[in-house]
């Protein structure tokens, strides 16, 4: 059975989840409004009427509405409630010189409420910040906002729906957030850990790339809870590859410039490598099975293309000639550990009576 690795519920720290410079704003509070008159959210603003047509609704962020990303009528639906929670605590039509300092985060909907009075002094206080958001990757989906007009055509006399012009196309992720939530009443503070949903609307570009910078940003102790294609998608973002864990599939590549291959990464030989580059043709030029010893009478034959030069040799030439495949392998030993990553471990060893390929290093068989 295919493991949905799109279903896996990924933990983000809020810090790395897309959090942008928050909108501020400072609403010097008019004497005697009325609070009903008063909307921060637009969809609030854009419905409010009064029944004979005289009452103007007070919209304090205003410019605000250039600034919001997407639009959908609701980003600031938690704001407005709680900022008239914060009147509740102070009726601020009793006062003179009021100002509600507000600050806005756009994307997990952190709030800052301060109402201070002419001297500067906090009279009642409110913010919620997200700490930890909780999403998983198939939750992405066409967005509830999206809009667009159907194409209507008449053919044989009867109307025909033939196609779909989308002017507003979004994607929504849902989200849970952990957050903590402060509140300052009559000089007493307090906090609470609350657990909150919020829908992220976006264009599907814009979600995507918040969801692959979210995965970028996960910690290290995280990583192994992420499938192979975010692992690759994470280690692309950070300009580095997936080294693979087993060298069964290390090759060598001649013409040209020869060079060493494993899955997508390669090691060239130059030109001052030559017996280096012949070794590695022996040991990776072809299918064989690495598990087995590699022995110095075949490399040395096929390193001098002359098959059974080596039996010819005398003990003391095969002791110098044995030395200088272990000097070429060394080096060889270098690049393949500089390719994989392989810190001080050896890819390739000496034997007696030839080179073996580090048991370690190879995949076992099923």
């Amino acid at each position: 059975m295919v493991k949905d690795v799109n279903s896996k519920l990924r933990h983000v720290d809020a810090n790395y989840f897309g959090k942008r410079k928050p909108l501020t704003a400072v609403w010097p509070i008019p004497a005697k409004c009325n609070l009903d008159d008063v909307h921060f959210n637009f969809m609030e603003y854009r419905n409010h009427w009064d029944e004979k047509g005289k009452r103007e609704p007070i919209y304090p962020l205003e410019d605000w509405s250039e600034k919001i990303t997407i639009q959908d009528g609701f980003e600031l639906a938690e704001l407005d409630k709680q900022a008239r929670k914060v009147f509740a605590d102070v009726n601020p039509c009793k006062y003179k010189n009021l100002k509600l300092k507000i600050s806005y985060d756009e994307v997990l909907g952190d709030i800052e409420l301060e109402l201070v009075n002419g001297a500067g002094q906090r009279m009642a206080y409110y913010s919620k910040k997200a700490t930890l958001v909780t999403f998983r990757k198939s939750d992405v989906h066409d967005s509830v906002f999206s809009a667009g007009d159907t194409v209507i055509e008449v053919i044989d006399g009867d109307p025909v729906e033939t196609d779909f012009i989308s002017y507003h196309n979004l994607d929504d992720l849902r989200v849970a957030i952990t957050g903590i939530e402060t509140v300052e009443k009559n000089g007493v503070v307090s906090d609470e850990t609350i657990l909150y949903y919020r829908l992220l609307t976006d264009t599907p570009r814009n979600i995507k790339k918040l969801v692959r910078s979210a995965l970028n940003k996960l910690p290290s102790n995280a990583i192994s809870d992420l499938s192979d294609s975010e692992v690759n998608e994470v280690l692309d973002n950070r300009g580095k590859k997936v080294l693979p864990k087993y060298i069964n599939g290390l090759r060598f590549i001649g013409g040209g410039e020869p060079y060493l291959k494993l899955g997508e990464l390669t090691n060239a030989f130059s030109v001052d490598a030559k017996n280096e580059a012949r070794l590695a043709k022996v040991i990776f030029g072809e299918r064989r099975d690495l598990s087995k010893t590699i022995f110095y009478e075949e490399i040395y034959d096929s390193v001098n293309e002359s098959y059974g030069l080596y039996g010819s040799l005398s003990d003391s030439q095969k002791k110098a000639e044995n030395k200088r495949l272990r000097d070429d392998m060394g080096r060889l030993n270098h690049r393949i550990g500089s390719m994989l990553g392989l810190g001080e471990k050896k890819a390739l060893v000496s034997v007696e009576d030839g080179i073996a390929v580090n048991h370690h290093l190879l995949k076992p068989k099923n």
